[in-house]
């Protein structure tokens, strides 16, 4: 009899814990082994950031810091170490003449405003193309400054000249001045491509603080300056654009000519310390260049390649407008 109570409460026990079981799945907990796993909902977290410390001086460095007369130029110390000749720099390179070897540019605008030149020589036989000017001293600036200077914004005050930065030259062609326009249009039309931009654009005086020039152009590497010069901006309105993607928000999404994908997005300084923590993707190629204000501005190449689309030929597009 003992017995016989014994595993009636053994089975009862059971039972007990089977409808256990049951409740508590009922209300949500995962317990009923018989679950299809596919119907059980995952639950994941967003992995951290990866981040990595920026000297917060370098906020003054990189291709896209912007130099005017509100932004100061930070560089003097260590820039005159990176130039290079241009005259140099181009080696055979016939497309394009330089005024001397004391125009100095640094490396890689060098090697990109060769290839602009290098591109617009095959396309027009032309080498009349001149680089008259390159990197300014503060003592030059000075100089031209108290010669020219207030004379309709055509010279920077000392310190605020984008010449200071070694990334922009002056343009010349043989026997007149350089204007863009004729078979030099080609430059202003496919500078971007190359990492260039027309540095004082027409309508953009009050925005720049200097009169529009047609021969000054500055590299800001790809894509950035394609974006600029497709959408008719200035680098002032460039960055002030930026301030509107971050890094937790909305990123600027831009295709270079290539159909390779960028995201660019501003990240501000941390001005309580001397270095700033910036979130940047693990595992994918970025840059990192301050805005010469008050922070960062980082380029990610997403890895994503874009089918790039030929324009219609001329005929196609006639018998499409005739039919």
């Amino acid at each position: 009899m003992n017995r016989f109570l014994d595993v009636l409460l053994s089975f009862a026990l059971i039972a007990g814990i089977g409808g256990g079981c049951y409740y508590l799945s009922s209300t949500g907990k995962p317990i009923d082994q018989n679950l299809d796993p596919e119907q059980i909902p995952e639950t994941t977290q967003a992995p951290e950031p990866f981040l990595i410390e920026q000297d917060n001086q370098d906020m003054f460095r990189g291709d896209l810091i912007l130099v005017n007369q509100d932004a100061e130029f930070h560089g003097f110390d260590e820039i005159e170490e990176q130039l290079e000749v241009l005259l140099t720099q181009k080696q055979d390179c016939r497309s394009f003449t330089v005024t001397d070897a004391d125009v100095k540019v640094l490396p890689n605008a060098g090697e990109h405003l060769i290839q602009l030149f290098n591109a617009f020589f095959e396309v027009e036989f032309d080498d009349n193309i001149i680089v008259r000017k390159g990197f300014r001293t503060l003592e030059q600036q000075k100089n031209l400054y108290e010669k020219y200077g207030g004379d309709g914004g055509n010279v920077a005050k000392p310190g605020h000249s984008d010449m200071h930065t070694g990334l922009c030259v002056e343009l010349d062609v043989s026997g007149s001045d350089f204007d863009g326009t004729g078979i030099y249009s080609y430059i202003p039309e496919h500078c971007g491509e190359y990492g260039l931009i027309l540095r004082y654009p027409e309508t953009k005086e009050e925005i720049t603080g200097m009169a529009a020039s047609p021969c000054y152009y500055r590299y800001v590497g790809t894509p950035h300056a394609e974006y600029i010069m497709q959408n008719g901006l200035c680098l002032e309105e460039y960055i002030a654009l930026l301030y509107q993607y971050t890094y937790d928000g909305e990123h600027l999404k831009m295709t270079d000519h290539d159909g390779k994908v960028y995201e660019i997005y501003y990240y501000p300084a941390d001005l309580s310390q001397d270095h700033t923590s910036i979130p940047v993707p693990e595992d994918l190629i970025y840059h990192i260049s301050g805005n010469n204000i008050d922070g960062f501005i980082i380029t990610v190449e997403t890895g994503e390649v874009e089918e790039i689309t030929e324009p219609e030929t001329e005929e196609l597009t006639e018998t499409a407008m005739q039919a």
